[in-house]
């Protein structure tokens, strides 16, 4: 039971990360699509 549970927390943790990393990478790619509108 403790280990499925900390396998599970790895996954979510990870998961986070990565929506982290996508939230950055998309407010990059906006801002850079911003400057190519101008």
């Amino acid at each position: 039971m403790n280990i499925k549970f900390s396998i599970y927390k790895q996954i979510v943790h990870q998961s986070f990360e990565f929506e982290m990393l996508f939230d950055i990478i998309l407010s990059k790619t906006e801002l850079i699509k911003n400057k190519f509108s101008m």
